[in-house]
């Protein structure tokens, strides 16, 4: 039995003791490319949140369904990926992809970029452990299906791979006494960490949860109720009955935190001069829209006459518009040429992906 220890709090949704795993730190800073790397499973799990249309064996960088290795590469430069988060489905259901999905994200990404893996565990050998080990895995979550399961992470331990298991926190009758038996034989066996998550609700586990008497929290459009009550009720257990490192993350982290701070990693690294990056990441930009294009060229020649900077306004011909930095708006507004211009506003959009999230009409 551990002494007394102390509860971290971060105000995003994560509780922890000890410390994080080194592939959540990544992942919170936004540098960790997520690779789904096939929606196949040797599992039915009930509570599983993939969406019906990604069971099959398909592969997405951080929701972008790709075709080859070249476009993960391609992804991972995108947004300057410090690791890989490896999931599904169940990776080691294609073994040979796994290995090959790791040997050339390090060759590529350098030895330092930080690979974890997720999987269920059943498929594991020791023999195809220290392939992996090889390959330059640098984590192993296992999401225990059996108690049974935790005895191969002795041997994850031993071959040299920083191991825990991650699982959901269901609520339900004696599911506290269920937890405190599993993540301590999770020490016993070599566990490192503890992953809890919150329990969410999805397209693919919806029924499923309804079903067994669970429902949404209030003022979550995801998160089931009670999940969270649990996870900490078993970190406040955990401060004096384990001594490995243990971390709830709640539903929210995903959109308010990963998937914010990856957007703005690769915002910082597309933004053009006339472009500024606002507080969820998101591109931002006057834009002035004309009919056609013998118009805009003598405007767009009127205005710099006007002494801007040319970094900070351009012709985007495929969109018949004129874009321009913020800055200048009350410039553009009262230019002679206005009359010119069919609408005139500022324009928010995603900067990995040609989807305009809100344009706001000034004139």
């Amino acid at each position: 039995m551990s002494c007394l220890r102390e509860i971290k709090r971060l105000k995003e949704g994560i509780v922890y003791i000890g410390e994080l795993p080194e592939g959540c730190k990544i992942c919170l800073e936004g540098g960790k490319l997520v690779l789904f790397i096939t929606g196949l499973c040797n599992e039915k799990c009930w509570y599983c949140p993939i969406n019906p249309a990604k069971r099959k064996d398909v592969i997405y960088a951080n929701n972008r369904l790709v075709n080859k290795f070249e476009d993960i590469l391609k992804e991972a430069y995108l947004m300057d990926a410090e690791g890989t988060g490896i999931t599904g489905g169940e990776p080691l259901l294609v073994k040979e992809r796994l290995l090959f999905f790791i040997k050339n994200l390090k060759k590529h990404l350098g030895k330092e970029h930080h690979i974890h893996l997720y999987t269920n565990g059943r498929l594991l050998t020791k023999a195809f452990t220290r392939e992996l080990k090889y390959a330059g895995l640098d984590e192993l979550r296992l999401h225990p299906i059996s108690l049974n399961d935790l005895k191969k992470l002795a041997w994850v331990k031993e071959i040299g791979i920083d191991v825990g298991i991650e699982v959901p926190i269901i609520p339900g009758p004696r599911m506290f006494e269920y937890y405190n038996r599993l993540f301590l034989l999770a020490e016993k066996y070599g566990a490192s960490f503890i992953n809890m998550n919150e329990l969410e609700f999805s397209e693919g586990n919806y029924s499923a949860l309804r079903l067994r008497g669970l429902s949404l929290k209030p003022y979550s459009q995801i998160a089931a109720e009670g999940s969270e009550e649990l996870a900490l009720k078993i970190v406040d257990w955990a401060k004096e009955n384990l001594s490995i490192n243990i971390h709830y993350c709640a539903a929210n982290v995903k959109d308010s935190v990963q998937f914010k701070e990856r957007i703005k990693r690769i915002a910082r690294k597309v933004r053009r001069k006339h472009e500024e990056i606002d507080e969820d990441g998101l591109l931002v930009k006057g834009v002035a829209y004309f009919n056609t294009q013998t118009q805009i060229k003598p405007i767009l020649r009127s205005l710099l006459k006007e002494e801007f900077h040319k970094e900070l306004i351009i012709i985007n011909d495929d969109r018949r518009r004129l874009e321009f930095h913020i800055s200048l708006l009350d410039k553009i507004l009262k230019a002679d040429s206005l009359v010119n211009f069919t609408k005139i506003g500022i324009l928010r959009k995603y900067p990995d992906r040609d989807l305009e999230v809100e344009f706001i009409p000034i004139k």
